[in-house]
């Protein structure tokens, strides 16, 4: 047994594109226009032999969002595999993914125009060029655990998507878990004085605005008066600092920031937002140059990361979606 090699990845990963009978078809030859793409890293390595099976990258469209009632992760086997994809990895252990295709109805979740794919990597043991589950040893053998791709097939299955966050038609990549609930646990949610909800304006408290400029570059947490600096946090990297503010209930609150965005940026057992982040509609209002977008997703400036690949028995993905009914309403 031996280390997964740069040459073994190259090799392994960039096969990921597959005939199907069902999907677009792939190969050497042109492409067409790439609709969406996005980089990642791999941060683990699984222990394979050189002449073990092939090892292939690909995308499992889920057509169930709730838990696994037994592992509590996503519902591997309600996945439908999108292999229209093309996969380019860099020495040592960079990738590219590059999307030609959208995901057809059957990778849509039933009844609506929303996609969610998990990112996966498995050994294709028994050679057909395809995932297959309940395998002894699995398949599968990693993937990104804290990044899904969602698919939004235009602007009304947007507007009835079940997430409390917006989302926006065509391709995105988010953080897990999602906010999911019906219409009436996210009408409840979103409440007029959320800035989860697009069409709101930013939340008030009715305190005096706060002197912090959130999303400033900063080193130390005495550099954004009454909020903290932000250097390396689960996993990210905020380079040259990032100010960002607590958020105080309402009856508490000293101050409010004039142009703050809430998101759960830290734990809370209500899954309320925790943290103000910078407002923005587009990347130009943050700080692009060294590495910060406006996230579509949050409505917010935040670090461009990649996504991370995890090989090996560690890979345990994080549930879709954080279900609001079992959250208390704020």
């Amino acid at each position: 047994m031996g280390l997964l090699s740069a040459g073994r990845v190259v090799s392994a990963l960039a096969l990921t594109a597959a005939t199907a009978s069902c999907d677009p078809i792939v190969d050497g030859g042109y492409r067409g226009t790439s609709l969406f793409s996005f980089e990642g890293q791999i941060v683990q390595f699984e222990a394979v032999g050189d002449a073990g099976p092939e090892l292939r990258t690909t995308l499992l469209w889920l057509t169930d969002l709730s838990a696994d009632p037994i592992s509590g992760g996503p519902r591997f086997a309600s996945g439908v595999e999108q292999r229209s994809a093309a996969v380019e990895v860099r020495f040592p252990a960079q990738f590219r993914v590059e999307l030609f295709a959208p995901p057809d109805a059957r990778m849509l979740v039933p009844g609506t125009g929303i996609g969610v794919a998990l990112i996966i990597v498995y050994e294709d043991r028994d050679g057909d060029e395809r995932l297959t589950l309940g395998t002894s040893p699995p398949e599968l053998i990693g993937g990104a655990p804290y990044e899904v791709l969602v698919f939004v097939r235009d602007a009304a299955s947007a507007r009835a998507a079940p997430f409390l966050d917006p989302v926006a038609p065509g391709f995105q990549l988010v953080r897990l878990p999602l906010l999911c609930g019906d219409e009436g646990e996210l009408v409840a949610w979103a409440t007029p004085d959320d800035p989860s909800s697009s069409d709101a304006p930013p939340r008030s408290s009715g305190a005096p605005p706060c002197a912090i400029a959130l999303g400033a570059p900063c080193a130390v947490d005495g550099e954004c008066a009454e909020g903290q600096c932000l250097v390396r946090q689960y996993g990210e990297t905020f380079r040259g600092g990032y100010c960002v503010l607590a958020i105080e209930d309402a009856e508490a609150a000293t101050c409010e920031p004039a142009h703050g965005v809430g998101i759960a940026w830290d734990f809370h057992p209500d899954g309320r937002d925790t943290h103000w982040f910078r407002r923005c509609a587009s990347d130009r209002e943050c700080r692009q140059g060294e590495g910060y977008a406006c996230d579509p997703w949050w409505g917010a400036c935040v670090p461009v990361s990649p996504v991370a690949l995890e090989l090996g028995p560690g890979y345990e993905p994080l549930a879709i979606c954080h279900d609001l009914s079992n959250l208390r309403a704020p």
